[in-house]
């Protein structure tokens, strides 16, 4: 009696949709190859004159050739998901920049490695710089043979320096003198682009105002003429970007960073965070604030993982993300010499990573804007300077301050606070609440005037100015 064999037919694999899996079946590779060598050798990087332990008996085998399965597994998985991602048309994030670089296949197998070395940033072994010799053998596959064709690729004139992918450093004699990463931008470009199937971010329905600046006049916002200069020359992309980058094609400008990143900048209480808050109603999108605290942690890889909830939350309610104290999160690198170094390092490439995969509008403030990073400063498409303002700015902001049920004397003349007292805007605020908190105060006395007086704004601007009174002065101390 014939029996007829029944075959069963696997679901095609899933294609990869987002940059981090790709790079996860990447490391899934190596990770299994390591713990193969670690059975094996007893080390996790055996050097070509390492030799197999002596071992012996039938579990040892049986589990060396169980972890030898999963490294096949490993790579059969990898390379369906990537066929599969091709025959979708999702571009590799390695693709084009292989064909762009004209990179050859272990041109493009040492990227991969390195780019599974620079990913791995909560693993406290992990340096973004490491041995050549360590990337070769990994790249190689531990093969003796194979590792010497490696080799070649890390010199001054390969391919991969001369394209500027990888830079190498000598701190010693032989290959495993010298030490290699991926080029900080390659490395952003490989990481921070969208995802390979991006859900496109709802489209505002807010009609939006030509004149800004006299809207945000209207909410209360008195800017500088540099602020508003500023403000008027983005809010030419804020309002326009649909046109600029679908019907004029100016998508491509944006490849690779943040298109919507702005840099609010100047004296504290000039009115940064103000504006971004504001600008924020004018949208017509919620404001989605993060301060340095809020995400800085002292744990290592904490602070990666908040400042990507963070940007995936903004992202998720199509709100501006507002970034405060930017010094802090996107602040100078420097080389590795410690290990708080190497921590700081990987905080401000994560914090460059998630800064380029966001796709809406994110504005830094900072006192400080010499403190950034070049990298970062790079990415901001439009830098505002909020200054010190002049006195008519400051007689406009005294007016703004004080709502129209408030009370007022006929004394009051704006004007002349502002150009007697060179406050900003948040120290005329503070003013303002002070002379009103001091008239409402007089209210229990019916002889004295229940009206905000010039001398109450006065007295409140001068201890603005000094910070307490001369008398008050000389008493503190011991």
């Amino acid at each position: 009696m014939e029996t007829q064999e029944q075959t069963l037919e696997l679901p095609p694999p899933e294609p990869y949709t987002k940059q981090m899996e790709f790079i996860e079946g990447l490391r899934r590779i190596i990770k299994a190859r390591r713990r193969y060598n670690l059975l094996l050798y007893n080390v996790e990087d055996p050097s070509p004159l390492k030799r197999p332990t002596k071992a012996s008996g039938d579990e040892y085998f049986a589990e060396l050739e169980i972890r030898e399965l999963d490294v096949d597994l490993a790579r059969e998985t990898h390379a369906a998901r990537s066929a599969e991602t091709r025959r979708c048309g999702i571009p590799l994030p390695l693709d084009e920049l292989a064909v762009e670089r004209t990179l050859d296949p272990r041109d493009r197998r040492i990227v991969e490695v390195l780019l599974v070395e620079g990913t791995s940033l909560g693993d406290s072994d992990r340096e973004f710089r490491i041995s050549c010799g360590r990337v070769a053998r990994c790249a190689a596959d531990w093969n003796p043979d194979e590792l010497q064709e490696f080799l070649p690729h890390f010199l001054p004139a390969g391919r991969l320096v001369q394209s500027g992918t990888i830079c190498t450093t000598r701190c010693g004699h032989g290959i495993g003198g010298w030490s290699v990463e991926l080029e900080h931008d390659t490395l952003l470009r490989l990481i921070a682009e969208p995802d390979l199937a991006p859900d496109e971010p709802q489209a505002s329905t807010t009609r939006l105002p030509t004149d800004v600046v006299a809207r945000l006049r209207d909410l209360g916002v008195e800017l500088t003429v540099d602020a508003a200069d500023g403000i008027r020359r983005m809010w030419g992309w804020l309002a326009c970007r649909d046109v600029l980058t679908t019907e004029w094609g100016f998508c491509g400008a944006d490849r690779g960073r943040s298109a919507t990143c702005l840099l609010f900048h100047g004296p504290s209480g000039t009115g940064k965070t103000l504006t971004a808050r504001t600008l924020s109603r004018v949208l017509g999108r919620p404001l989605h604030f993060v301060s340095a605290t809020d995400v800085m942690d002292m744990f290592v890889g904490e602070t990666q993982k908040k400042l990507r909830a963070a940007f995936n939350k903004a992202a998720k309610a199509d709100a501006v993300l507002l970034l405060d104290e930017a010094d802090a999160l996107f602040g100078r690198r420097g080389d590795i010499t410690r290990a708080t170094e190497r921590i700081f390092n990987a905080e401000v490439n994560s914090a460059l990573i998630e800064l380029d995969r966001f796709r809406g509008i994110c504005i830094l403030t900072t006192n400080h804007p010499d403190l950034l990073d070049p990298a970062a400063l790079r990415r901001v498409r439009h830098k505002v300077l909020f200054g010190q303002p002049d006195p008519g700015t400051r007689a406009r902001i005294w007016r703004c301050h004080v709502p129209e049920k408030a009370p007022i004397a006929a004394d009051v003349d704006f004007g002349k606070l502002g150009s007697g007292f060179a406050l900003t805007g948040g120290q005329i605020a503070n003013a303002v609440l002070t002379a009103a908190s001091g008239a409402a105060a007089r209210m229990q006395s019916p002889k004295s005037p229940a009206a905000i007086t010039m001398a109450d704004l006065e007295s409140a601007a001068r201890h603005e100015l000094v910070g307490c009174s001369s008398a008050e002065r000389g008493k503190m101390g011991y």
